[in-house]
């Protein structure tokens, strides 16, 4: 591994080996480095370039839309449970009480 200078960091993160592939055949199109196309991408992000800034924008708005359907999921689970079960869980844990109380053995 190449020497860090003390100006320079370190940036490391693990991905599927099947984007890295993709990612290292692209950018080899490309005639880019995969150093220099991340550095690119870095910098473009720091300097609020506006092609980045859009893509992020896209990137979150993607992810909350994500986090807004589990969470509709969540409720329509929540709620069939509701339907569909007879008693709140204070009055399970109430039964499950009764029967161990009544059957010491199971």
């Amino acid at each position: 591994m190449a020497t860090v200078k003390e100006s320079e960091s370190r940036l490391v993160f693990i991905i599927d080996k099947t984007l890295h592939n993709n990612f290292r055949v692209r950018a080899a199109e490309d005639k880019l480095s995969q150093k220099a196309f991340i550095q690119g991408v870095l910098q473009a992000y720091v300097d609020d370039d506006s092609n980045i800034v859009e893509f992020v924008q896209r990137l979150t708005g993607l992810a909350q839309k994500n986090s807004e359907k589990q969470n509709r999921n969540l409720k329509r689970a929540e709620e069939a449970m509701k339907r569909f079960t007879p008693f709140d869980s204070d009055e399970l844990d109430n039964i499950f009480d009764a029967i161990a109380k009544e059957n010491p053995n199971i």
